[in-house]
């Protein structure tokens, strides 16, 4: 714990160079939407008692049919298929399944279709323009409780520190937690892997409640010793702090982490990417609690004192 406190600055600097990093991805590659945000159809298909050709083989042919471009293909699990495009009807759909079957084949040796249809959704623009508003606003809404919350929860712990920036700090610890994944995915996205979708979001939010407990759990535990030992020695306090609650903290990402990583190499498809982002998450959120949070409170307790502000 000695090491943590000692050298926060250089501890809040590579969380910084990793968020940096992060934004740098996402504004570099862009995030790949999926037709929730989009606009536009998922179409569905099956081989049936044939292997499923590769994803290059069926971009061709599928780019081949009017009215499609820039398909995004997405297996699913050994037989079916996922293709997103641009809203399109009925009728497209039907030649897209023509086009599949007359390439791959028609019917089997039971005479049963090689190429199954499985149907096909449409997302109008609307709807998704919606969707985006609402997940913008509800992750702006969620970061504006928590600060609110830790400053009125932390009021009492006004010295050395002054309240609101516990839940500053935690922002900071929030930003790079989220901040990630979206890089990450942002990077996934543009080689084709997956897309944003609105599991995504959601596994985003449950990331931000999963961290701000952890963090809060650090921070109650510096309040405690506030109370216990006064703010003479704040730097003592963080780092007895973080003695009590490491293990707690540490224990808790491996646990959840057990659970993640199964679900991700064993899991469908439709779970998959939504395990992956909470994992990623998990593992910032563990770094960010023990190094991000306590280190920024650290490093304004330093800031406040070369001020004469503190003792």
């Amino acid at each position: 714990m000695n090491s943590i406190v000692r050298y926060a600055r250089y501890w809040l600097a590579f969380g910084f160079l990793i968020m940096a990093i992060a934004a740098g991805a996402i504004g570099w590659y862009g995030l790949t939407l999926s037709i929730e945000f989009t606009g536009g159809s998922v179409s569905r298909v099956e081989f049936a008692e044939v292997e499923r050709p590769s994803v290059e083989k069926l971009s061709n042919v599928i780019e081949s049919v009017e009215g499609i471009s820039k398909p995004r293909i997405r297996p699913i699990g050994d037989a079916q298929l996922s293709i997103r495009t641009s809203e399109i009807d009925q009728s497209t759909y039907d030649s897209l399944v023509s086009e599949l079957r007359s390439e791959f084949g028609t019917e089997d040796k039971t005479g049963e279709q090689v190429v199954k249809k499985q149907g096909f959704n449409r997302v109008g623009p609307s709807i998704s323009q919606e969707l985006r508003q609402k997940a913008l606003v509800g992750l702006g809404l969620v970061g504006i409780a928590i600060i609110g919350f830790i400053a009125l929860a932390f009021r009492q712990a006004s010295y050395p520190v002054p309240s609101v920036f516990y839940g500053i700090a935690a922002i900071i610890a929030l930003l790079h937690d989220i901040l990630i994944p979206v890089g990450i995915f942002a990077y996934l996205g543009s080689i084709g892997v997956t897309e944003i979708d609105v599991l995504f979001v959601v596994a985003l939010l449950s990331i931000l409640g999963l961290s701000v407990n952890d963090t809060i759990v650090v921070f109650d535990r510096i309040r405690e010793n506030l109370r216990l030992y006064g703010g003479d020695d704040f730097e003592r306090i963080v780092r007895v702090s973080l003695r009590q609650t490491l293990l707690r903290s540490v224990n808790t990402s491996l646990t959840l982490l057990l659970v993640l990583v199964p679900i991700f190499f064993l899991g469908g498809e439709s779970v998959k990417y939504f395990a992956l982002t909470l994992a990623i998450g998990t593992v910032a959120g563990a770094y960010s609690s023990i190094f991000l949070a306590s280190s920024s409170l650290v490093e304004l307790y330093r800031f406040l004192r070369r001020q004469g502000r503190v003792l």
